[in-house]
């Protein structure tokens, strides 16, 4: 690497901010057997779209191993957690001997020109994501050249066309998946009957979702609710009490199927917000009116039901409000207005245009996304080629 004062300036920057040893420590664990993708995560805080676009490569590939580094917390049970190398020669060597990656990623602004070069040398692909080059000096950022992709915020003509301003990453998870059976034994149980369904309901929201269905029932008598609580454990005691109220109910986790005069469909088997988000055109988001809400409105979205939600959004108020902002979802402000946002989501051609517009919202970044994974999917697919 030819001299130059910005690069002398980083090393220098580097080495007074760490005053760590260089070589990994001995609890820094072992390198696991298989091919390896070491993911460096730098400053700004989680990264959803990439951990998203890892979980694809990871289910495309399940034999690959990921280790973790930076500023990020683990997502996966399963990755491998170390600390971040040094950005000089020495902590090159000592991270990349220790932990010898079969690819890198390297997910934000910072540069790590030292750690580039030195990747490059040892044939390591390299994949930058949120990157921003042209905010540094060319003699910090020019290793960015041998890269395979440089997913940047914005062009820099200093640089080949390695370097793509391709817009932000999908936030979207993938749906959770569904038993396909039981898929296909509800949709003949419900026919063509209106379905609505409150995801995650917390024990202090039931009564109010009670209250909106039969405010909603009144316009639509066929009307299914699908009522999945936040607490399996209390849906054989809630059974007990709509039946004793004179309401026809259907309970999950003893095998019961609804009738065709089923009114509330109790949901209190874990695990199957992906079957229920399929069948009902109409989502509340349980927890948004009291607080405490536990499921991501964009599952059911994403599965073409319309999202309503109360205004306490918790972790997933960011993906409500850009849903709330592209008139895709409706919020209610108080319990007894659930009922008639429901009657009006009820209205087909409403429903479908809610429906279209989070589609949309939901999508953003996908293309961008698809062009990072297929240069990783590439990488690791070289990695299988005889040399």
């Amino acid at each position: 690497m030819a001299f130059s004062l910005s690069l002398l300036r980083h090393r220098l920057a580097v080495r007074r901010a760490t005053p760590a040893p260089l070589a990994p420590t001995p609890d820094s664990g072992q390198r696991p057997e298989g091919p390896l993708l070491w993911a460096q995560f730098c400053d700004g805080g989680p990264r959803p779209g990439v951990t998203l676009v890892i979980d694809a490569l990871s289910r495309r590939f399940p034999e690959l191993n990921i280790l973790v580094t930076g500023d990020q917390e683990p997502w996966r049970p399963d990755l491998v957690l170390g600390s971040q190398p040094v950005d000089t020669r020495g902590g090159a060597l000592a991270f990349l001997n220790h932990w010898d990656p079969d690819i890198a990623l390297f997910s934000g602004p910072d540069p790590w020109p030292i750690t580039w070069e030195e990747c490059h040398f040892r044939g390591i692909a390299q994949v930058a994501i949120d990157a921003d080059p042209g905010r540094h000096a060319i003699a910090l950022v020019r290793p960015l050249d041998h890269f395979v992709l440089v997913h940047a915020t914005r062009d820099d003509p200093r640089l080949s066309d390695v370097v793509r301003p391709l817009g932000p990453l999908a936030t979207t998870p993938v749906p959770p998946p569904v038993i396909a059976s039981d898929l296909d034994d509800m949709t003949r149980l419900l026919a063509s009957r209106p379905v609505w369904l409150s995801a995650a309901t917390p024990p202090a929201e039931v009564d109010a979702v009670l209250a909106a269905h039969r405010a909603a029932a009144q316009l639509s008598h066929r009307l299914l609710l699908i009522l999945e609580l936040a607490d399996p454990v209390a849906g054989l005691a809630l059974a007990d009490r709509l039946q004793n109220m004179g309401m026809r109910v259907a309970l999950r986790s003893v095998g019961d199927e609804p009738a065709p005069d089923c009114q509330v469909l109790i949901a209190d088997d874990p695990g199957e917000i992906g079957l229920w988000a399929r069948l009902a055109s109409i989502t509340y988001m349980g927890g948004t009116l009291s607080g405490g809400g536990d499921c991501d409105p964009a599952i059911p979205a994403a599965l073409g039901s319309v999202v309503i939600h109360g205004p306490m959004g918790g972790d997933y108020q960011r993906t409500l409000s850009a849903l709330d902002q592209a008139q895709a979802a409706q919020i209610v402000l108080r319990s007894d207005a659930l009922g008639q946002a429901v009657e009006q989501m009820l209205v087909p051609d409403r429903a479908a245009a809610f429906a279209h517009r989070a589609w949309d919202v939901l999508t953003r970044g996908a293309e961008a996304s698809h062009t990072v994974l297929a240069a990783l999917d590439r990488a690791v697919r070289a990695l299988k080629e005889p040399a």
